[in-house]
């Protein structure tokens, strides 16, 4: 029998045990990536879809044809209010964030007749940042220049090297753009140069140093000359060398190729000027990154630009086997999109919006997850399309209201009719509630899965409403800047219940440790889902859960062998050579030089799950070719979208909204490599010992359980042949 000393100091490990399984929460920190805003004060509701949504003949006339919905369109930038319902949604779900990080694109892309002018640019970028400030006050806000922060979009002025001086665009970025106000006064002389800075952000725990880059002079910049311009990764080399801090590295074009860009002459990388030294400038980027002595020090690296869901890993240069940095590339707020559909055409492909929020260990700042919302654009249009002539929306709303009103009365036996009034919510004087608003109403908690729905109400219950904006974006117009038109002005003014219909809308859409099935973000674990994703082939569930997620759940065409390597080889490979030579392999070969040491019993492809919708697997190849002049903006060549409006069938994501969905049997096991030094009180470790220690506690109780039951078992049997042994005794004496 084990002694009582001993029972309880196995209660009191297995306690520990359990204790050290629920604390790395209390480790956790957490921030937001936006990227890619595209505000376009254009943006008109039941506007010309083939002219980025601004209002056209066809609005002025009424005349019946495709209009732009108020939440945005698939081939035009952001409206207003959807930029709005964006700032406050994060808002809404991490009021409290540590930090937040903006990697850029502030203005819309249309360039005709003329792109839109640095006053435009300065009032986007400083009305966000008053935005932030007001909705998360003494938040530090990161932010990096996107290529179209310019005007002419990526065209930004370069300082020659070992000039000191300042350059006028940037001057007037730091004071007129807002820039200024968010970065430290020892980052003023690289920002004015040349756009790229370092900001030491002192958290609570640890110091976390932000080197901000600005990688646009490396795109499309006519500009740039010579092999470093501005001597930006001589000081990129030099500043992660001389540091002691943890650092993150966040600029807005990433090195290597767009996993949707492969056309006829191969997949360009993005790098692509100056054009005699662009290749070695990528080059020399991965190299320093990649470096043993910088990689143990960059804890993150955030990029925007290519407006999808993706990711890159950096290899060791020697093997390609190991994976030393993982980047991260946060899908953008606009819905546009422009990829290759296959090799011989372009297309718009369209990207529901998103937001992202980070969880980080506070006291190495490594990546531990993120959580991932998006704002359903189809579904937040429904009923509300704007394509309707105004005497037309006028009797409709005449009509809503009355049946409104009946409902209000007759809600019990009129359960059919479409327009249902939501509890506990006002109409205005003199206002009708839409059909859209009133079927989100209805729908948006049906749709949502018991985690998240869980989440949303605590937040809509115990999170105070956002406070009332500083500054809202372009309230009044310039006269002397031609782009911001009437627009701006009251005539066209952003309602506040528009916004906050839309804010309702936004939706976890997934958690990455879920949908990549690792314990953490680290590189070694993002190498073992891509390995995971390799070997599985193009219909395996992991793969088509991250393909579905690079467009935050926007059906596209279908992701087939040729495809499932286009993507894959992009993540892996960041130079150009590597990357087309990984297009040409064949099978589970060219993704890394350790392909043939992958498992052969992993690489049976997976079944696609039973609930996958079938919209993602609906292939446009038989769609009328409308598409082939629209291009993408990481091509570098910007014609508007034409007169198409491809209808994509509706995708239920209803299980990638849950936090924690079941880990399908098929699904190839990975198991992550621990990194050098890793505490046992990291995420995977406490929660294997948590887990072992309840078994273990369990196993106790059982046997402990048994053994008092064969003890009673024992003594009734014994009490009972006694009592029959002393029964039998007495009946014989009496005989006698």
């Amino acid at each position: 029998m084990t002694p009582p000393s001993k029972g309880g100091g196995t209660i009191m490990t297995l306690s520990t045990l359990a204790l050290v399984s629920l604390f790395p929460s209390a480790l956790a920190g957490n921030f937001w990536h936006i990227s890619d805003l595209h505000l376009d004060y254009l943006y008109s509701k039941g506007g010309n879809v083939s002219d980025w949504c601004h209002k056209g003949k066809s609005e002025e006339e009424g005349t019946s044809g495709p209009g732009a919905g108020p939440a945005g369109e698939y081939s035009c930038d952001s409206p207003k209010t959807l930029v709005l319902s964006a700032l406050q949604a994060m808002h809404k779900f991490q009021p409290k964030p540590d930090f937040i990080i903006w990697t850029g694109d502030s203005a819309p892309h249309w360039r005709d007749p003329s792109p839109p002018e640095d006053k435009y640019i300065m009032n986007v970028t400083k009305s966000v940042f008053r935005h932030l400030d007001s909705l998360f006050p003494d938040v530090p806000v990161v932010a990096a220049l996107g290529n179209h922060d310019a005007s002419p979009p990526d065209q930004f002025p370069v300082v020659p090297d070992g000039e000191n001086k300042t350059d006028e665009y940037y001057t007037a970025l730091w004071q007129q753009g807002a820039f200024g106000d968010h970065i430290q006064e020892d980052g003023r002389e690289t920002f004015q140069r040349c756009g790229f800075y370092s900001k030491v952000l002192k958290l609570a725990e640890a110091n976390l140093r932000m080197i901000v880059l600005n990688t646009n002079i490396y795109y499309s910049d006519n500009f740039t000359e010579g092999s470093d311009p501005c001597g930006q990764l001589e000081w990129l080399n030099t500043t992660l060398s001389e540091t002691s801090e943890p650092v993150f590295i966040v600029a807005h074009v990433p090195p290597g190729g767009f996993e949707r860009g492969h056309g006829e002459e191969g997949m360009k990388i993005n790098f692509n000027s100056p054009k005699e030294h662009a290749h070695d400038i990528n080059q020399r980027f991965v190299q320093i990154l990649t470096e043993q002595r910088n990689a143990k020090k960059i804890q993150g690296q955030l990029y925007g630009h290519l407006h999808t869901d993706t990711f890159r890993l950096f290899l060791d240069p020697a093997t390609r086997g190991e994976a030393r940095e993982v980047a991260f590339m946060a899908s953008s707020v606009t819905p546009v999109v422009w990829g290759h559909i296959n090799q011989k055409e372009s297309g718009v492909l369209g990207t529901n919006p998103s937001v992202r929020l980070f969880t980080y260990n506070n006291t190495d700042f490594r990546l531990l997850d993120y959580s991932h919302y998006s704002l359903d654009i189809a579904e937040a249009n429904k009923g509300d399309t704007g394509r309707q002539s105004k005497k037309k929306e006028l009797v409709d709303m005449q009509s809503k209201k009355k049946e409104l009103l009946e409902n209000v009365h007759n809600s019990r036996r009129r359960r059919d009719v479409d327009v249902v009034a939501p509890k506990e919510t006002e109409l205005p004087k003199g206002a009708a509630l839409s059909n859209s608003s009133a079927i989100a109403s209805s729908n948006s908690s049906a749709i949502v899965s018991s985690n998240s729905s869980t989440v949303a109400e605590t937040d809509e219950k115990s999170t105070p409403p956002p406070p009332a904006m500083v500054d809202p974006i372009a309230t009044s117009p310039n006269k002397e800047d031609a782009n911001v038109t009437s627009e701006v002005s009251g005539t066209h003014e952003t309602k506040e219940e528009d916004v906050n219909r839309l804010v309702t809308k936004w939706k976890l859409l997934y958690n990455a440790t879920t949908a990549f099935n690792v314990t953490d973000l680290s590189p070694s674990s993002m190498f073992q889902a891509v390995k995971a994703m390799v070997t599985s082939g193009a219909r395996g569930s992991l793969f088509q859960a991250y393909y579905r997620h690079n467009t935050a759940g926007h059906p596209t065409d279908s992701c087939k062998e040729e495809c499932w390597r286009d993507q894959l080889c992009t993540v892996t490979r960041l130079v150009e050579a590597e990357l087309n030579s990984c297009l040409k392999a064949k099978g589970t070969e060219g993704f890394f030089y350790k392909s043939e040491l992958l498992d052969p019993s992993a690489s049976t492809p997976l079944a696609l799950s039973t609930t996958t919708p079938a919209a993602v697997t609906t292939s446009l190849d038989g769609e009328d070719d409308k598409l082939s002049r629209v291009t993408n903006d990481n091509d570098n060549l910007t014609l508007p979208p034409l007169d198409v409006t491809t209808s994509s069938p509706l995708v239920d994501i209803e299980l990638e909204v849950s936090t924690s969905p079941p880990i399908r049997s098929d699904q190839p096991k990975v198991e992550p490599v621990p990194e050098d030094g890793e505490s046992v009180t990291t995420k995977a470790v406490s929660t294997v010992l948590g887990l072992l220690g309840m078994l273990v506690l369990c196993l106790l109780c059982a046997l402990g359980y048994k053994k008092y039951r064969d003890s009673r078992y024992r003594n009734q049997e014994f009490l009972l042949t006694d009592s029959v042994f002393r029964y039998d005794g007495y009946s014989q004496l009496d005989d006698d």
